[in-house]
């Protein structure tokens, strides 16, 4: 019988998604399918891995133990702000931040245009330069940290030899386009769901 397992998204709640999976491979319970998207696409990607020997300490589970151990100690580890913003004050970053949470359009703080919030704001940029970038920046943050990471920390010939199937589902946080991706690194577009059969 085969075991999946769906992870979602949430960022630092890929913390607590590890704690679940400790619990879950504490009692022998390994996935043969997993799922997952946004952050929980990073821990399904390293848990599609494998396992491999028990000296192997930087794939599969004792891999992804590590990243959130050793490598996510802060908000930083995981996202930075655009350089447009690095300046700003964190009192500015957090009213803007609200009024994107107010306004429903909370993803637009990692991708998404949102010139319009800052002008209600007011944050008063004098240089014509930063507020030409102000407006022209698609993001208060961007994931370049997570994504150097992922490039550090994953192999991807590991995951598509592991034997586990992988799917990850992702949208463009600027576009809405939605990928699926699989183990193989196959990339599906515009909605078409994965063969899981293959």
């Amino acid at each position: 019988m085969n075991t999946a397992l769906v992870l979602g998204g949430g960022g630092s709640l890929g913390d607590f998604e590890f704690g679940v999976l400790q619990y879950l491979y504490g009692y022998n319970i390994r996935p043969s399918i997993i799922c997952g998207t946004s952050v929980g696409a990073i821990n399904a990607a390293k848990l599609a891995e494998g396992e491999g020997t028990p000296q192997e300490t930087n794939r599969g589970f004792k891999g992804l133990q590590n990243i959130w151990f050793q490598k996510m100690n802060s908000p930083s580890d995981m996202y930075v702000k655009e350089p447009a913003f690095a300046a700003l004050p964190d009192d500015v970053i957090s009213a803007i931040e609200s009024q994107l949470a107010e306004s429903g359009a909370a993803g637009l703080i990692f991708g998404g245009l949102f010139t319009s919030i800052l002008a209600a704001i007011g944050f008063g940029i004098s240089d014509k330069d930063k507020f030409e970038a102000f407006l022209n920046s698609s993001a208060l943050y961007n994931l370049s940290p997570i994504e150097a990471l992922a490039h550090q920390m994953l192999d991807l010939n590991l995951i598509g030899g592991s034997g586990i199937k992988l799917r990850m589902a992702m949208a463009s946080l600027e576009t809405g386009a939605l990928k699926y991706t699989t183990e193989s690194g196959s990339v599906l577009r515009d909605g078409e769901v994965p063969d899981t059969s293959v």
